[in-house]
C-alpha cells in the first residue's frame, strides 16, 4: 500500500505573505508626504521598509514555479494558461479603474469616453499597482527562453550569473541614486534586472541556504539601513529619491532574498498539522492563494474607498485619530478582509470570475 503524497505549503505561504505585505505597504505609503510629524512619518517608514520586499518576492515566486526544469509544458500551454490567467483579470480591473477615474466626465457629459479609457490602458498603468502586471507579462513572455537557458547550467554557473547580475544591478543603482546619473542605459536594464529576481528565487529555493546568526545579522543591519536611509533621503536630502526603497536597490535585494530563504524553511504540510486545525488552516491558505491575484488587483480600489468614504487611513480609523503604529496594521487588516469578501463574491459569479479573479 503506497503512502499518501505529502504536500508542503511553503510556496502558498510566500504568496499569502507577499499579498498581505503589499496591502500594508500601500497603506503605509500614504505617510511618505513630509506634511506629517517626524514620529508619524517614521511609523509609516518602518512599516514601508518592513514590507518593501513584497514585489521582488512575487517575482521570485514566479521564478520558483516557472523555471523548474522538471516541470515540462509546451509554450502553447504556458501562454494559453499562464498568460491568459494574468491578462484577462488585468484588463477587467484596468477598465474598472479607468471608469472610476473618468466617472466625473461620464456623469457630467452623460457619455462614455471609450477611446480615452482604452488609450489609457494601452499607454501605461491606470493605477499605482498595475505597473507590476505589465512587468509580469513581459517576464512571462521571456520565461521559456530563461528556462531553456538554465537547464544547461550547473549550480556554480548559476551562482556566477547571479553574482554578475547583482554587480550590474549595483553599478546601475550607484549611478542612478548615488551619483544622480540618469542614463538611457537604465531603461534597457530594468527588465534584465527584474529577470534576475526570477533566477534568484529559483536558485535560493532549489539550492537552500542554511540560516545562521551571520545571515540574520546581515538581514537586520540591511533593514536598519533601509529605515535610516529613507529618513536621510526625505529629511536630510543626503541621497536621491528612492535610493533605499527602489525595488532594485541592493538593500531590497538582500531583504527579499532573506524572506525567500526564511519562508523556504517552513515545513507546513498536510501531514504535520493537528487534525482539529488542519482543515481550517489548509483550507484558508489554499483558498487565499486561489483568489490572491484578485485581491492584489482590487486592493487599491478598496484602499481608496476606505480613505475617502470611511475616513480610514494611516492616521485614522473611521474618522477617529489613531497612532499610525496601530492604524496601519488595523486598516490593512480591514482592507484585506474587504478584499477577500469582494473577490469571494466575484469568484461565485461565472462570467466575472474569469475576467476579475
Amino acid at each position: 500500500m503506497s503512502l499518501p503524497t505529502q504536500r508542503f505549503y511553503n510556496l502558498d505561504i510566500i504568496r499569502l505573505s507577499a499579498t498581505i505585505a503589499v496591502i500594508i505597504l500601500h497603506v503605509a505609503a500614504s505617510m511618505s508626504s513630509l506634511n506629517y510629524s517626524t514620529s508619524d512619518w517614521m511609523a509609516g517608514n518602518i512599516y514601508f521598509s518592513l514590507t518593501r520586499w513584497c514585489v521582488p518576492v512575487f517575482i521570485m515566486l514566479s521564478g520558483i514555479l516557472l523555471l523548474d526544469p522538471s516541470k515540462e509544458y509546451s509554450n502553447k500551454v504556458f501562454f494559453s494558461k499562464r498568460l491568459a490567467r494574468v491578462a484577462l483579470p488585468f484588463i477587467g480591473w484596468s477598465l474598472i479603474y479607468q471608469l472610476r477615474s473618468f466617472r466625473g466626465e461620464i456623469l457630467s457629459n452623460k457619455s462614455l469616453p471609450i477611446w480615452n479609457i482604452l488609450k489609457g490602458i494601452w499607454e501605461g498603468p491606470v493605477s499605482v499597482h498595475l505597473w507590476f502586471v505589465y512587468l509580469l507579462m513581459v517576464l512571462y513572455l521571456i520565461t521559456p527562453l530563461i528556462k531553456d537557458y538554465i537547464k544547461l547550467k550547473t549550480q556554480q554557473e548559476l551562482k556566477h550569473i547571479l553574482m554578475a547580475w547583482f554587480a550590474i544591478n549595483f553599478i546601475d543603482y550607484f549611478c542612478m541614486f548615488i551619483l544622480g546619473i540618469n542614463s538611457e542605459l537604465h531603461q534597457y536594464l530594468v527588465t534584465f534586472e527584474f529577470t534576475g529576481y526570477m533566477l534568484l528565487g529559483y536558485y535560493l529555493y532549489t539550492y537552500p541556504i542554511t540560516i545562521n546568526w551571520r545571515l540574520i545579522l546581515i538581514f537586520l543591519i540591511t533593514l536598519l539601513v533601509t529605515i535610516l536611509g529613507n529618513y536621510l533621503v526625505h529629511f536630510k536630502n543626503l541621497f536621491f529619491n528612492e535610493a533605499f526603497d527602489n525595488f532594485l536597490s541592493p538593500n531590497i535585494v538582500i531583504i527579499s532574498a532573506f524572506v525567500i530563504i526564511l519562508m523556504g524553511k517552513i515545513q507546513l504540510s498536510d501531514q504535520n498539522l493537528d487534525k482539529p486545525f488542519k482543515k481550517y488552516i489548509i483550507g484558508f491558505i489554499t483558498y487565499f492563494n486561489k483568489i490572491s491575484y484578485g485581491i492584489y488587483l482590487a486592493h487599491i480600489l478598496i484602499l481608496s474607498i476606505f480613505n475617502t468614504q470611511l475616513k480610514s487611513n494611516s492616521l485614522n480609523i473611521i474618522g477617529i485619530p489613531v497612532t499610525p503604529y496601530l492604524s496601519i496594521p488595523i486598516v490593512s487588516l480591514m482592507i484585506l478582509s474587504a478584499c477577500i469578501l469582494l473577490v469571494s463574491i466575484l469568484e461565485k459569479i461565472p462570467y466575472l470570475k474569469k475576467i476579475l479573479v
